[in-house]
């Protein structure tokens, strides 16, 4: 086979792949919107929330420029909310649920450690340097999800979301876990652990469910952090306290 040959072949797979990824997206968007309509809203309404709310922390900030390089917060919702909510909304059209479970624990420990990052170290100019303090003053995770909840006076959301996540998704024995007692239960692998994209079948509707709840939760965390976040900045005279309000 010559190279123009090799060439057509690639270029017709990479049709063909693109052909598959676009059929499956709309397939499971439809399969959302009709057989698990509010998991699709709380996707869809953590990526809104994103957009229209929090956003404006950074964009009515009188030195939003010069604050930007400075806080953990809007180092946050520039680029770990925005980009980890449209990752969540599209790894779930994809039918790739254990990426939307690992995105949301990866957006709920970049939720915790800028916010701590900023409340405990202040004094530094910059948002990398206060990240490195608070790591370098102590790496374990488990015990800034118990500072975050006990500062926002939240019992244990944090920290019971974050093993929650750990345990059953991100850890490599968690997601082994689901598809050997998926098999066991329902004669079948899950459709996540064949290939990506896929679409969904009925047997996905308890995973769909138990990410909505996650999304739920998540969502309840990140307005309680971004309330006490704005209220900080008013207090501080760069924002209104009520701009969730």
């Amino acid at each position: 086979m010559g190279h123009e040959d090799t060439q057509q072949t690639l270029e017709g797979g990479v049709e063909d792949y693109l052909r598959h990824t676009c059929e499956a997206l709309e397939k499971n968007c439809r399969f959302l919107h009709e057989r698990a309509p509010e998991v699709l809203e709380q996707i869809v309404d953590l990526l809104n929330e994103a957009f229209t709310k929090y956003l404006g922390l950074v964009l009515k900030h009188p030195a939003r420029e010069r604050e930007s390089t400075r806080r953990a917060m809007f180092y946050l919702i520039n680029h770990a909310l925005l980009p980890t909510g449209s990752a969540i909304w599209l790894n779930a059209l994809s039918g790739n649920l254990p990426a939307c479970f690992v995105e949301a624990r990866f957006l709920l420990e970049s939720l915790v450690k800028c916010y701590l990052a900023d409340l405990n170290y202040s004094e530094k100019e910059s948002f990398w340097e206060r990240i490195r303090a608070l790591e370098e003053e102590d790496r374990n995770i488990s015990r800034w999800m118990r500072e975050a909840d006990k500062r926002l006076g939240l019992g244990k959301a944090f920290v019971e979301l974050w093993r929650e996540l750990s345990e059953r998704w991100a850890h490599a024995g968690g997601a082994m876990r689901r598809i050997l007692e998926t098999v066991e239960a329902k004669g079948r692998p899950p459709s996540w652990s064949l290939i990506i994209p896929m679409e969904f079948v009925e047997e996905d509707l308890d995973s769909l469910q138990e990410l909505g709840q996650v999304l739920g939760k998540l969502r309840r965390l990140l307005k309680a952090v971004m309330e006490s976040y704005a209220q900080q900045l008013g207090a501080e005279g760069g924002q209104s306290s009520g701009l969730f309000a």
